[in-house]
C-alpha cells in the first residue's frame, strides 16, 4: 500500500504525585546548608496541551533560616506553539530564623506567568505581593528574552502606615509622628535591557 500518514500521539497520564521526599545540598567550601524536608507534591490528570492544575507543600532549611511555603497553580505546555504558562500561581510562606524582626514574617504572592519561546515573550500580569498588610500590585513584561531581554516593569502599593509596618516588626521608629506618616504608598515604573545594562526609572 501506499504511504501512511504517522498517527497522532496522545499522551495521557491520571496523575504525578510525591510525597514527604526529602532533598539535600551542602557548599562545604561555603559552609553553607540546604535541606528541603518534606516535599509533597500533586498534579491532576497530565497531558499534552492540556491545562494540568498542581499542588505542593514544603518546608526549606537554610543555614538558621527556615521556610514553610505552599503553592498552587496551573501548568499548561503546547511544544508547537511554543505557549507555557502557570497562571492562577499563589504561593504562601512563612519565613522563620536569626535575623527576621519579630521572628517570623508570612507573606502571600499572586500572579499569571506566560511565556512563547517563539516570539520571545515573557508576562507576568496580576502580580501581587501581600506582606505585613502592605499589598504590592502590577505586572512584568519581557521582550527577546532569549537572543537580547528588554524589560518593563510597573509596581505600585496600597497605601500604609510606615510606623505601625515598624511595629509589627518589633522596631520602634524614635520620634516618629505616626498620623504624619498615614496613607503612604510609593510605585514603580521602569524599563531596561541586558544589553546596555541601562534603566530607566520614574
Amino acid at each position: 500500500g501506499g504511504d501512511r500518514a504517522a498517527p497522532d500521539i496522545d499522551i495521557q497520564i491520571n496523575g504525578f504525585e510525591v510525597v514527604n521526599a526529602r532533598l539535600s545540598y551542602i557548599d562545604k567550601q561555603a559552609g553553607t546548608s540546604l535541606r528541603v524536608d518534606p516535599l509533597n507534591l500533586k498534579t491532576g490528570q497530565i497531558a499534552l496541551d492540556t491545562p494540568v492544575p498542581l499542588e505542593a507543600e514544603l518546608t526549606l532549611f537554610q543555614d538558621a533560616m527556615t521556610v514553610d511555603a505552599q503553592l498552587s497553580g496551573t501548568l499548561y505546555a503546547n511544544l508547537e506553539s511554543g505557549d507555557f504558562q502557570f497562571t492562577d500561581l499563589i504561593i504562601e510562606q512563612t519565613v522563620k530564623g536569626e535575623g527576621i524582626p519579630g521572628g517570623s514574617l508570612s507573606g502571600t504572592e499572586k500572579a499569571n506567568i506566560k511565556a512563547n519561546t517563539n516570539t520571545q515573550r515573557l508576562t507576568i500580569d496580576s502580580l501581587s505581593s501581600d506582606v505585613l498588610g502592605i499589598v504590592l500590585g502590577g505586572h512584568l513584561k519581557v521582550e527577546q528574552f532569549i537572543d537580547g531581554p528588554q524589560f518593563s516593569v510597573s509596581l505600585k502599593s496600597t497605601e500604609f502606615n510606615p510606623v505601625e509596618t515598624a511595629d509589627q516588626l518589633d522596631i520602634t521608629l524614635e520620634g516618629a509622628d505616626s498620623e504624619a506618616f498615614a496613607g503612604t504608598s510609593f510605585s514603580l515604573e521602569a524599563n531596561g535591557d541586558t544589553k546596555t545594562q541601562l534603566m530607566t526609572v520614574k
